[in-house]
C-alpha cells in the first residue's frame, strides 16, 4: 500500500508540473490579440490530455488515502479541476469568437481561405 501511494505521489508531482506547463501555454495563447486558433486548439487538446492523466492519478491516490488525509487532498484535487474547467472555457470562448470574426470577414473556417 505505502509503496503504491509513493509511486502515485511521484507520478502526481510530474503530472502537476506538466499540467501547469500546458495550462500556462494555453493562457499565453488566449492572451494573444491575433492568436492562431489552430495552434490554440492543438494546445488545448494537449492540456486536456494532461488533465485526464492527472485526474486519473488523483483518483487513484484518493482511493488509497486514509480518511484523515482525504479532505485536504480532495480540496487540492478540486482546485486543479476548477482551474482546468476555467482554462478550457476561456480557450473555447476565444476559439469560437475568432471563428466568428473569420466568418464575418468572409473566410471559410475549414480551410482558412477567403470565401466567395
Amino acid at each position: 500500500w505505502l509503496a503504491n501511494i509513493e509511486v502515485l505521489k511521484k507520478s502526481r508531482k510530474n503530472e502537476r508540473a506538466a499540467f501547469t506547463k500546458a495550462c500556462n501555454r494555453v493562457e499565453e495563447l488566449i492572451a494573444l490579440e491575433d492568436v492562431d486558433i489552430c495552434e490554440l486548439e492543438a494546445e488545448l487538446n494537449v492540456f486536456k490530455g494532461k488533465v485526464d492523466r492527472l485526474e486519473n492519478t488523483h483518483s487513484n491516490i484518493l482511493e488509497l488515502l486514509p480518511e484523515k488525509d482525504y479532505d485536504a487532498e480532495f480540496e487540492i484535487v478540486e482546485d486543479f479541476r476548477d482551474k482546468a474547467i476555467r482554462i478550457e472555457t476561456k480557450a473555447r470562448r476565444r476559439i469560437n469568437g475568432q471563428q466568428n470574426v473569420l466568418k464575418d470577414k468572409g473566410y471559410c473556417f475549414k480551410c482558412l481561405k477567403a470565401g466567395p
